[in-house]
């Protein structure tokens, strides 16, 4: 049996519950630090920071294959899977392989019928309550995108081009 913490919310598991109470922050929509830029909120000032390096145009992690920079080393890690095809994480269900193990237990929801959390203006389901709260805000960002096959909305061309 696995020892540790895990969060009720998105199942992750923490070896010490003061991490587990920091973490638990995160489903917890409460933000106390915004970007003077944009607006954007951030649980944690450190995230905020990171995402400052949007607006500066900072790119100090740089891809040993092609040279291309990027702001966030997350960014980078996924970029290295297109040179590498390295992703070592793999769906039970559907055999679909991820970079990082949060994109898989991401994943997994979308082969469970379980739903629980509604947007109150379109009715969409969501299985997470931080996906139903991104969700929700495309309905009101005047920079929101809209897909012209399905009319779902999104916050950035990012976001639409996933989806």
């Amino acid at each position: 049996k696995r020892k540790g913490h895990t969060c009720e919310v998105c199942g992750k598991n923490f070896r010490q519950k003061p991490v587990l109470k920091t973490h638990m922050k995160i489903h917890a929509d409460t933000k106390e630090h915004y970007c003077p830029e944009c607006g954007r909120g951030f649980t944690y000032k450190a995230n905020m920071d990171v995402h400052m390096r949007v607006h500066s145009g900072e790119k100090p992690h740089e891809c040993c294959h092609c040279g291309k920079r990027f702001s966030q080393s997350n960014s980078l890690k996924y970029h290295l899977s297109t040179h590498t095809g390295y992703k070592p994480f793999i769906c039970p269900v559907c055999n679909k392989t991820f970079v990082t193990k949060g994109n898989l237990r991401d994943h997994m929801i979308t082969h469970s019928s379980d739903k629980p959390f509604k947007c109150d203006v379109c009715g969409h389901d969501f299985a997470r309550k931080v996906s139903l709260n991104t969700h929700y805000r495309s309905h009101f960002s005047p920079q929101s995108v809209k897909c012209r096959y399905c009319k779902e909305t999104f916050l950035s061309n990012s976001a639409l081009a996933y989806h």
